[in-house]
């Protein structure tokens, strides 16, 4: 397998599945010999709502980065992974990691698929947006 994929972008939600997706990824850039770049995007939507009053957009999102970044870490070292850059990103999660894909030239990117209320594959999902706009090679780990 060596030589199929020379960059690959693992992106996860910070949830249970995160590990799992994090494994299937790192074998996947093991035995191509890969790079391996790790992303985890939030998505921060101030509340419509302004009857109550909310800290700073700017101060909310960076504790959503800060707080996602040391999750980022306990789960990339419950997964065993030692090596790849690992980054937490603010934005749409399905234009961001299609955004970094080809900003760094990644020739597979891997992400989790959600069941949402026991449907198959949500339309408008960041795996079903990632895999119709990617400019490379897509895995959706179950």
């Amino acid at each position: 397998m060596s030589g199929l994929y020379r960059h690959v972008l693992c992106a996860i939600d910070l949830d249970d599945k995160a590990v799992h997706v994090l494994r299937r990824a790192a074998a996947l850039a093991g035995l191509a010999s890969a790079e391996l770049n790790i992303v985890h995007v939030v998505e921060y939507v101030p509340p419509l709502d302004m009857d109550y009053i909310v800290p700073p957009v700017e101060e909310v999102e960076a504790a959503l980065l800060d707080a996602a970044h040391t999750r980022l870490e306990k789960l990339t070292a419950e997964a065993g992974i030692e090596h790849g850059r690992r980054e937490v990103v603010s934005g749409r999660p399905g234009r961001e990691i299609v955004r970094l894909a080809a900003e760094r030239e990644v020739d597979l990117i891997v992400v989790g698929r959600h069941k949402r209320h026991g449907l198959v594959g949500v339309p408008g999902s960041t795996s079903e947006r990632v895999v119709r706009d990617a400019p490379c090679d897509t895995l959706v780990v179950f």
